[in-house]
């Protein structure tokens, strides 16, 4: 798949990112150069920070680097020092559990429904089921309320290209959801190029 230079770029004004981020969607003609090691420079570091997170919810994280990836969790964390991002983490985190659970609670309650066999197991396995997935779809909405209150504070810090990220958090409300349970990867089709 195809990623068009100026949507990476719109994300990643940070010089010194391209080891962060997948070869495959960093050629050199995306105009990194290099600049200040991102390792001995914390203000520079935060930013990168900041640039690898947007990239990972917006495009997917198969667009970073390995050590991308690292970097991202292991450095950026005590870097951001956000409360939201850990609101957001937590929050994403209780998704999956509640979904797990979910999934969990209809297959024990059809497995009771299947050994007694009756109309009225049945239907309250269907209950107990449809309950558990109503649990998981509340936890998915404070996740993606999370994930929002986590942008719009961090948007607050981007001077430099805040006029990019208007339209790429209309986006990243439809799709950071999907992307955050599935890590799927996002099609070009749906994203417009910035200019």
């Amino acid at each position: 798949m195809n990623i068009s230079k100026n949507k990476i770029a719109a994300l990643s004004n940070a010089k010194g990112l391209e080891q962060y981020i997948h070869p495959k969607y960093m050629p050199l003609e995306f105009g990194f150069k290099g600049g200040q090691s991102i390792k001995n420079n914390k203000q520079n570091k935060t930013a990168s920070c900041l640039m690898l997170q947007q990239i990972d919810l917006l495009l997917g994280s198969s667009r970073l680097s390995s050590s991308g990836s690292k970097f991202l969790q292991q450095q950026c964390p005590a870097l951001l020092g956000d409360p939201a991002a850990s609101a957001a983490a937590a929050a994403a985190a209780a998704v999956l559990a509640e979904e797990s659970a979910a999934a969990a609670a209809a297959a024990a309650a059809a497995a009771a429904a299947a050994e007694r066999g009756t109309p009225e197991d049945a239907a309250a396995a269907a209950a107990d089921a449809a309950a558990a997935a109503a649990a998981a779809k509340n936890a998915q909405a404070a996740a993606a309320e999370a994930q929002q209150q986590l942008l719009q504070q961090h948007h607050k810090h981007k001077h430099h290209h805040h006029h990019h990220h208007q339209q790429l958090q209309q986006q990243q409300q439809q799709q950071q959801q999907q992307q955050q349970q599935l890590s799927s990867t996002t099609g070009d089709e749906d994203f417009d190029d910035i200019d």
